[in-house]
């Protein structure tokens, strides 16, 4: 006899989904906060709880209701992640639970039927006005509803699914997340959205041609702008606790970490920067500058033989750490390339990733919580 699942509709205490596979004689449970991933680029926090007896297979209440059932197939399975088919009411829909050693995400598989395109996705933001416009963002929020925020810069690659789902991580470590689309002058962020496949032999050459206009056009003066506008709309979130925030970016965003850690001095007590580079150029207006004022804890994990971002620039970055006195970490990741954490971009290096990711946890673990 095939194994049971259950998909519950749990209205109390907050509204969220409670998925429950049967394995060894009791229903294996995640509670799924914001439903099901419908993309396969935008994963959801998956809270595992406690086995339940087999009889809640079939159980509902007033507050509880049966969304889907059916049985399940285990495709593949590892110490971190588990590869399963939902045989439901409708139809057959493959998933992966991945571990990330705090909580689990719940993954949509690239390879289902009618699913080819991984930028194939309507993003749920928000909007706000900014010097140049009206700004698109996304807000990730922890399962605790609310927490310390957080101000993620995006890469040159533009707002996404796959921003989302690293936005989505760090916010279920317990913060509320802000990424905002740094490009809103020159686009919004489906029009901006790569249309290929990035991790595609060529595409990601290919998209990045016209993506030096919208840098060059994000000027110093006006991403400093939009920062304090960031800043505020940050603060302003509903869901965000007290003024001590943290900040990470990534290739381009690192600069705009380090301008925004010295800005705000008072409120910027984490800042990451991955992949960076130019952070560390002859002119008057280099990022490396913004350290002399900042108060922050800093960690920046640069890539190796990075063309941007060379040792001599890791060296006189750290110089600057130190010279303002400041708990830094600045440290070139062994052979990760460029653009090592985004897994949509052939530039991908789990190693350097995951790195990345354990590295940060800890930061705002440090300062934040």
């Amino acid at each position: 006899m095939k194994p049971v699942f259950v998909l519950h509709d749990h209205r109390k205490p907050r509204p969220h989904f409670d998925l429950r596979l049967e394995q060894d004689g009791v229903l294996r449970s995640w509670a799924v906060p914001k439903g099901m991933p419908t993309d396969v680029k935008h994963d959801r926090l998956a809270v595992a709880v406690g086995d339940h007896d087999m009889d809640h297979a079939t159980y509902t209440d007033e507050h509880k209701s049966i969304a889907d059932h059916g049985w399940w197939d285990l495709i593949d399975s590892n110490e971190r992640r588990l590869v399963f088919e939902l045989h439901g009411e409708r139809g057959v829909v493959r998933y992966a639970l991945i571990d990330t050693g705090r909580d689990w995400l719940l993954h949509l598989t690239k390879d289902q039927p009618g699913i080819s395109d991984p930028y194939a996705v309507v993003m749920d933001l928000i909007t706000f006005e900014a010097p140049g416009g009206t700004v698109e963002a996304h807000v990730a929020t922890p399962p605790s509803g609310s927490g310390p925020g957080v101000l993620l810069f995006m890469d040159a690659i533009g707002l996404r699914p796959e921003l989302i789902t690293m936005a989505e991580r760090i916010a279920s470590w317990g913060y509320v997340v802000l990424t905002p689309n740094l490009f809103y002058r020159d686009g919004t962020a489906e029009e901006l959205m790569p249309k290929g496949d990035l991790r595609q032999p060529g595409e990601r050459e290919s998209f990045f041609e016209g993506v030096g206009p919208r840098m060059g056009n994000l000027t110093t003066d006006k991403s400093t702008a939009d920062t304090a506008v960031f800043h505020q709309t940050l603060l302003g979130l509903d869901a965000v606790v007290g003024d001590h925030v943290g900040t990470v970016g990534y290739c381009m965003g690192a600069r705009l970490v380090t301008r925004y850690a010295g800005a705000f001095p008072d409120n910027v007590v984490a800042a990451a920067g991955f992949h960076g580079g130019g952070l560390v150029t002859d002119q008057a207006d280099s990022p490396h500058h913004s350290i002399a004022t900042a108060r922050a804890e800093f960690v920046y994990g640069h890539a190796d033989n990075d063309g941007s971002m060379p040792p001599e620039a890791v060296q006189a970055l750290g110089a600057a750490l130190d010279a303002a006195g400041l708990t830094a970490t600045n440290e070139i990741y062994p052979d990760a390339p460029h653009g090592y954490s985004m897994a949509d971009t052939s530039m991908y290096q789990e190693a350097g990733a995951e790195r990345s990711f354990t590295e940060l946890e800890a930061l705002f673990a440090r300062t934040l919580r």
